[in-house]
């Protein structure tokens, strides 16, 4: 059986696969290779500079001997609500390299953050888990429902790069909201629904600019 002991302290699965926080900048280069070759877009470098400054528990790696296989890493999002403040563990990467897929590791860093999440004093005002996929992956669809993630919603190019060029947010709740909460959230997804529009507008103006600077210096 995998040995599991307090949140975010090492543990060997059962395969033999030890996880283990980030624990130095040679860590951080190593998870910033392992995404750069398996991930179809770049993670922001502000989250490679987040994680030693922050919780070094939010980013999971995964040792089979001296390799890396796979990696989890997080950031906070902290909202004020009208009396205390709640807020989310924003998934930004998971990645486990091809000959580790489909044995459990994926779920294992997983549960390895919802640990972290749960059991952490000084994350005792998240609520929740989110991230956002793309809406053409239906193998990390498929894992993230098994997982009890639902589906909140559809950000229209959210990956301009990617066909198709849409994402799916999905959330866990780690406990119940309440009223007040819900309304929070509804009123946070309408607002970065009305962001997103606008930068897809501003995108498309610039577009249309350069468009027409083309077409300007073809005439000449």
């Amino acid at each position: 059986t995998d040995r599991h002991r307090d949140e975010g302290e090492d543990c060997t699965l059962a395969s033999g696969v030890v996880l283990r926080a980030c624990a130095d900048a040679a860590d951080v280069d190593t998870v910033r290779t392992l995404n750069a070759g398996l991930l179809p877009l770049p993670c922001p470098e502000r989250v490679y500079r987040s994680i030693l400054g922050t919780d070094p528990r939010l980013c999971a790696l995964a040792w089979a001997g001296s390799s890396m296989v796979g990696a989890i890493t997080a950031v906070v999002e902290t909202e004020r609500a009208s009396k205390a403040p709640t807020g989310a563990l924003y998934i930004m990467t998971l990645a486990v390299v091809a000959p580790h897929r489909r044995s459990g590791l994926g779920n294992a860093l997983l549960s390895w953050l919802l640990r972290v999440a749960r059991r952490a004093p000084q994350l005792e005002h998240i609520d929740r888990l989110e991230l956002h996929v793309h809406a053409g992956n239906s193998d990390a669809l498929a894992f993230y429902g098994k997982g009890g993630f639902e589906r909140i919603g559809v950000v229209e190019r959210y990956y301009p790069r990617l066909e198709p060029p849409h994402a799916v947010r999905l959330r866990l709740r780690l406990r119940a909201e309440t009223d007040t909460q819900r309304e929070t959230e509804r009123r946070r997804l309408r607002a970065e629904t009305e962001r997103e529009r606008e930068r897809q507008r501003h995108r498309e103006t610039e577009a249309a600019r350069g468009d027409r600077h083309r077409e300007r210096d073809g005439e000449t």
